[in-house]
């Protein structure tokens, strides 16, 4: 029920984000059929029910994206962890995370927008000491929402909140900021 009530209010969200965006358009560093990179470095949360000590891990997400309209980009993401957590004497890493994902942008003018995203992310965590070893892997859906700034035509900064996977025992989300080129 939670899951169904916000993923309706993120359709909607970014329904009017995109039916908005064409009266926001300005001269701005991105357009139709660009393609940008980049990376986020993020700071991974493990949320799982009944456990109040969250893991943190830190990791790098890189960015490949295509812009379909000036609103409208597909974006591919890959990722790992490079620094794991230790909470209750177990340390949580994120192995791997990748996904696709649909970007729908509201400029705020000629220099930043501000961004919704959602699609699909598969990710592998570990969690090792206390006599614990595991790897657990998922997949599904994911949603979020972001800001860019573009500090010149083609260098643009990212700060965002992604919740890679919604299920029903755990969650992984993360705050991220980043960088991206468009070429």
């Amino acid at each position: 029920m939670k899951q169904g009530k916000v993923r309706m209010a993120m359709a909607a969200a970014m329904t009017i984000s995109m039916a908005l965006a064409p009266v926001a358009l300005a001269d701005r560093p991105i357009s139709q059929g660009q393609i940008y990179a980049g990376a986020l470095v993020s700071q991974f949360t493990l949320d799982v029910d009944g456990i109040s000590d969250r893991p943190r891990p830190l990791g790098v997400v890189g960015r490949l994206g295509y812009f379909l309209t000036d609103q409208i980009a597909l974006e591919a993401r890959a990722g790992t962890g490079f620094e794991k957590d230790r909470v209750s004497g177990i340390n949580t890493g994120l192995d791997r995370l990748y996904g696709g994902y649909l970007l729908g942008l509201l400029p705020l003018g000629e220099s930043s927008a501000f961004y919704w995203v959602a699609g699909y992310s598969d990710a592998r965590v570990s969690l090792s000491g206390g006599g614990v070893s595991e790897k657990d892997s998922a997949d599904g859906f994911s949603y979020g929402a972001g800001f860019d700034f573009f500090a010149s035509d083609g260098i643009g900064l990212s700060a965002e909140y992604i919740r890679y996977l919604d299920k029903d025992d755990y969650d992984l989300y993360a705050i991220s900021l980043g960088m991206r080129y468009s070429f």
